[in-house]
């Protein structure tokens, strides 16, 4: 037999090398194609510019932005469960009254300070109670404080079990706060609310998050930087965030086709979905709904003029084709609203069965108009609203579905005068002027995840100056079962109880429901990766999304990361492999030559 050369040996190891590597070959592509370093974002918010961006004293108006520069004790996976943030892990007591949090130890202040507990308890025991957000969740007749036996520990105290907190201790109701800054404003409860609004650390926040702030160049942008000293090694990925503040639509669409904005988390018009699906940049453009069960609504005032009639708020609902505003403004991409609790996953089972959908009866509104004492005229009118306010851009949540509400009312002999204002503005005149500034209102407003957040849109206690509380509708049997809601620790006597809510709200009606909202939310192509934008289209952060075009990741760059998308590496099936083909190949030759002895 004759003896194998070297040469054929090695081609034979080279041969079955680039097969097994090829077999491996796409998770090695793959794990290439993952997440990369570096590059600015620019995001386009079609709203107007935020007041300040601290979340504790305005409401939610800059959460957009500060909810990258903050953190919560916790954050929430696409499905709005719970995951870790601040907060490594919590435990609850058998009797709920207790919830432990063990605080991750690594986490610093942007200015270098380090993160401890002290900054949770002033945060929840103080700051937190300056705004109707907080007070919904950790008001004085449920919370009893939060004290910290130790660095990292901080113990939540609680009057009876009450459980619906636990779902808002992120960005979005409870940003943590660094003490060291505003407890010289304020080292204990009850607070100075104009004490804290002219706070300097508002326009430029101090956070633990994945990025820091940098600038804000009023009328124009804010930007932030890539804090390299976050806690959750490895993120983020990108350098840099601005964000533009672009009401008009048609202004912002141009940005986005001329490469000066990326990302729109709030949402285009439905209607220039197709034309951006055109554009290989973008295409698709995904149309979401979030998990906070988001409706658009028409508010009515409660206070004074024709709307404290039931009979006209039900008329109006009546006069309004909800199915067209669907189709015209939406194209059809969402749903009739039949109720505050949109038709999603997570919200769909609070709503009554015995609620129908609504659809327009004309008929039945000019009859409910006459019975209230409202007569057509000679010139066919029986009323103007000449305040029915709506906010400067989202155009398909404002002018769009206004100018159609406008016509279909113009049917049942009620005018209406279209005012637009920005969004502060607006939200000042419906829940903090008194007496309130508008006839009708189109708001967008969120009423989850948890149901329990609709307590200050429809209990007497929420008659308040605020931001998202109860614009004055008193229902004493309302106010009943939220009590019994709150109280109750079975999931099923608390669905049964919303379904009643429900049913009262449709009757009495003190705000009407159009569509529930879904987003059509453009991001170019270039940059990939999971955003909190996805599921409420207000908030961030946005440590996870990469720029296709930036640096590869390498060893060198992190060396550890909590992020569930590791740096691209060589699998180990492939070296094991490789491994065993040369110790098969050598078997092969020795078996040879032994062989060729033989012989």
């Amino acid at each position: 037999m004759k003896k194998p050369k070297l040469s054929e040996l090695l081609l034979s190891i080279l041969f079955v090398s680039i097969l097994f590597s090829g077999m491996f070959s796409g998770p090695v592509a793959h794990a290439q194609q993952g997440p990369r370093l570096g590059g600015t974002l620019v995001i386009g918010r079609a709203q107007a510019e935020p007041v300040q961006l601290a979340p504790w004293i305005r409401g939610l108006q800059g959460i957009g932005v500060s909810s990258n520069i903050l953190s919560g004790l916790v954050t929430y996976d696409a499905a709005y469960n719970l995951k870790p943030d601040l907060a490594q892990s919590w435990e609850l007591s058998s009797d709920k009254l207790t919830w432990t949090f063990h605080l991750v130890t690594n986490a610093t202040w942007h200015d270098g300070v380090p993160f401890t507990s002290a900054d949770v308890v002033y945060t929840y025991n103080v700051l937190i109670l300056l705004d109707a957000q907080g007070q919904t969740f950790f008001g004085k007749n449920d919370f009893d404080g939060v004290t910290a036996p130790d660095n990292y520990t901080a113990v939540f105290h609680w009057k009876h079990p009450f459980l619906f907190p636990l779902m808002e201790m992120g960005t979005w109701v409870a940003a943590i706060a660094p003490k060291h800054l505003y407890a010289s404003v304020c080292p204990t409860a009850p607070c100075d609310p104009g004490a804290y609004r002219n706070v300097d650390w508002n326009n430029k926040p101090i956070g633990t998050g994945p990025f820091k702030f940098q600038e804000w160049v009023r009328g124009d942008h804010i930007t932030l930087v890539k804090n390299p000293n976050y806690f959750k090694k490895g993120l983020p990925y990108l350098d840099k965030l601005v964000f533009r503040f672009i009401p008009d639509q048609s202004t912002l669409f141009a940005g986005l086709k001329s490469g000066s904005v990326d990302y729109v988390p709030d949402g285009v018009p439905f209607a220039l979905v197709d034309e951006l699906n055109k554009d290989s940049g973008f295409n698709p453009v995904p149309i979401r709904t979030t998990s906070i069960g988001q409706t658009l609504r028409i508010f009515f005032n409660l206070d004074t003029g024709p709307t404290t009639n039931v009979k006209v708020r039900q008329a109006i609902s009546l006069a309004i084709d909800r199915q067209t505003i669907v189709t015209k403004v939406a194209h059809d991409w969402t749903k009739v609203a039949k109720s505050v609790f949109p038709d999603t996953p997570n919200m769909a089972q609070y709503r009554s069965p015995n609620v129908p959908v609504p659809t327009q009866d004309l008929a039945t509104a000019e009859k409910l108009l006459d019975d209230a004492g409202y007569k057509r005229g000679s010139d066919g009118v029986r009323f103007t609203l000449g305040k029915f306010l709506i906010s400067t851009g989202e155009e398909s949540f404002n002018s769009e579905p206004a100018a159609l509400i406008k016509d279909m009312l113009k049917k049942v002999g009620i005018e209406t005068t279209i005012v637009a204002v920005d969004e502060s503005t607006k939200y000042n005149l419906i829940w903090s002027a008194r007496p309130r500034g508008f006839d009708i209102a189109m708001v967008r407003l969120k009423a989850g995840p948890d149901p329990y957040f609709t307590v200050k849109f429809f209990t007497s206690a929420w008659i308040i100056k605020g931001f998202a509380v109860n614009d004055g509708y008193n229902n004493s049997n309302v106010d009943k079962l939220y009590d019994q809601i709150r109280n109750s620790q079975s999931t099923d006597q608390q669905v049964q109880l919303f379904r009643q809510v429900d049913e009262i709200l449709n009757r009495d009606l003190p705000e009407t429901w159009i569509f529930d909202i879904v987003y059509a939310q453009p991001r170019r192509n270039t940059f990939q990766g999971s955003s909190f934008y996805d599921i409420i289209s207000e908030s961030g952060p946005i440590e996870s999304i990469y720029w296709t075009q930036g640096s590869p990741i390498t060893p060198a760059s992190v060396t550890t990361t909590t992020s569930p998308t590791q740096a691209p590496t060589l699998p180990w099936e492939w070296m094991a492999t490789l491994v065993v083909v040369i110790i098969v190949l050598g078997g092969v030759y020795l078996t040879l030559t032994r062989r060729k002895k033989k012989t």
